[in-house]
C-alpha cells in the first residue's frame, strides 16, 4: 500500500494538473501513511516508500497548494525516525535525505519544516545528525551527497539552527570530505558550490571549528578549484565566500596568502568583470586579506588589477556595494607608496571623484 502511494505521488511530468494525491481526498492517506511509518518503524520497505513519497509531495507542494505535505502532521519526525532506526540501510537514507531536502529545500512550508527538523530529535539526539550520518553511508552516490550538501548549505542559512549545527564538528568533516572525495571532478561542480557555500555558513558563526578547516586542508581545495571545473562561475562565488569567512583568522589568512590566492583572485577581477556577484565575493576576501598584510598588497598591485579597480570606479554601471569594497581596497592599498603611485598612474583620483559625484548624499 505504501510503494502504492509512492509510485501515485510521484508524478509523469512535474505539472500540477498530474498530481494525484491532491485535494481534501488525498488528506486522509498522507495521515494514514505517518501513521503506518510509526507503527511499523521497522519495516525498511515502508520506510523505504514512505521517505519517498514524503519527497514527491513535498517537492509538488509549492506548485500545487491542494497537495497535502505532511507539515502539520508530523513528516519531518517520520523521516528523521526512519533514518535514526536504519542508520546503515543505503536506501533509507537516501531517500530520507531526499525527503528532508524536499522538505526544507523546496516545500511550501520549508520554513516550518526546517524549524521542525531543528528541533527534532532522533534517538536521544538532535534531529539534523541523521544528515552527516547519511553522508557516511552513501558517500559513493553523488546525488544524493549532493543533496545533503544543498540540505546544509540551506539550514546554516539560518543563525539558529547553524548554531545548532556547530554543536558538532561533524557536519563540517563531512562536507570536507564531500568536497576532498569529488576534486577538480567538472560534474560535481554543483556539489563542490553547495558544500562551500554550507562550510562558509558554519565558519561565519562559529571559530571553534576554523582549526578543522587548516588541518584537512580545505582552504588549499578552495583556491584550487578557483582554477578548474571549467570556470564554472557559481562555485567560484562560493569559494571565494569560503576564503572570505575564514581570513577573519590570522592562521588561515597566512595559509590563504602563502597559496597563492592572492594573484588568483586577482585574474578574476579581470576575467570575470560581467559577474557582479563573484565580484563582490573576490574584493571582500582580497579587502580582509589587505588589512595588516604588507605582502598581500603588493600582490594586487599589479598593472591588471590596478587596472581593472580603477575601470570599475569610472564604469558608471557598478553597484554601489562593490564601489565601496572597492575604494575600500584602494584606501588600503595607498597607504604602500609604490602602490599608490600606480594608482595615480592609472587614474584612480578621476575614478574616486565619478563615484562622489555619483552618490554625493552616500556617506560611506
Amino acid at each position: 500500500a505504501c510503494e502504492l502511494l509512492f509510485a501515485l505521488a510521484a508524478s509523469v511530468d512535474g505539472n500540477a494538473e498530474s498530481d494525484v494525491l491532491a485535494g481534501p481526498d488525498a488528506e486522509g492517506a498522507v495521515d494514514a501513511l505517518l501513521i503506518i511509518m510509526q507503527t511499523h518503524l521497522q519495516e525498511e520497505r515502508i520506510q523505504i516508500a514512505g521517505c519517498g513519497t514524503l519527497c514527491c509531495l513535498s517537492a509538488a507542494s509549492k506548485s500545487n497548494r491542494e497537495i497535502n505535505d505532511g507539515t502539520l502532521s508530523g513528516a519531518i519526525l517520520s523521516v528523521v525516525s526512519a533514518m535514526s532506526m536504519h542508520r546503515k540501510n543505503p536506501e533509507v537514507q537516501e531517500w530520507g535525505i531526499r525527503a528532508l531536502y524536499a522538505q526544507c529545500v523546496l516545500s511550501v512550508n520549508s520554513d516550518a519544516n526546517r524549524k521542525s527538523l531543528a528541533e527534532s530529535e532522533g534517538d536521544g539526539e538532535s534531529g539534523v545528525n541523521v544528515i552527516w550520518r547519511a553522508m557516511d553511508v552513501v558517500k559513493e552516490d553523488l546525488v544524493t551527497i549532493e543533496l545533503s550538501c544543498r540540505l546544509y548549505w540551506c539550514l546554516s542559512a539560518n543563525d539558529d539552527i547553524c548554531n545548532i549545527l556547530t554543536r558538532t564538528h561533524k557536519p563540517v568533516e563531512q562536507l570536507i570530505s564531500a568536497v576532498m572525495s569529488v576534486h577538480k571532478r567538472p560534474e560535481a561542480a554543483a556539489l563542490t558550490e553547495a558544500a562551500y557555500g554550507a562550510l562558509a555558513n558554519l565558519a561565519r558563526l562559529s571559530t571553534t571549528n576554523h582549526k578543522v578547516y587548516r588541518d584537512r586542508k580545505i582552504i588549499a581545495k578552495a583556491i584550487e578549484s578557483l582554477q578548474g571545473f571549467g570556470y564554472d562561475e557559481e562555485m567560484y562565488v562560493e569559494a571565494c565566500g569560503l576564503l572570505a569567512v575564514l581570513s577573519s583568522n590570522p592562521e588561515n589568512k597566512q595559509a590563504i596568502v602563502e597559496k597563492d590566492a592572492v594573484s588568483i583572485m586577482s585574474r578574476l577581477i579581470a576575467n570575470f568583470s560581467h559577474n557582479s556577484n563573484l565580484l563582490e565575493e573576490v574584493l571582500n576576501a582580497l579587502l580582509l586579506l589587505c588589512i595588516d598584510s604588507k605582502n598581500v598588497k603588493s600582490a594586487l598591485s599589479t598593472d591588471s588589477t590596478i587596472s581593472a579597480l580603477v575601470k570599475m570606479l569610472r564604469d558608471r554601471e557598478t553597484s554601489q556595494v562593490l564601489l565601496e569594497i572597492c575604494c575600500s581596497i584602494i584606501c588600503s592599498l595607498s597607504i604602500r607608496r609604490q602602490s599608490a603611485e600606480m594608482l595615480i598612474t592609472y587614474g584612480a583620483v578621476d575614478g574616486l571623484l565619478t563615484v562622489l559625484d555619483r552618490f554625493p548624499q552616500e556617506r560611506k
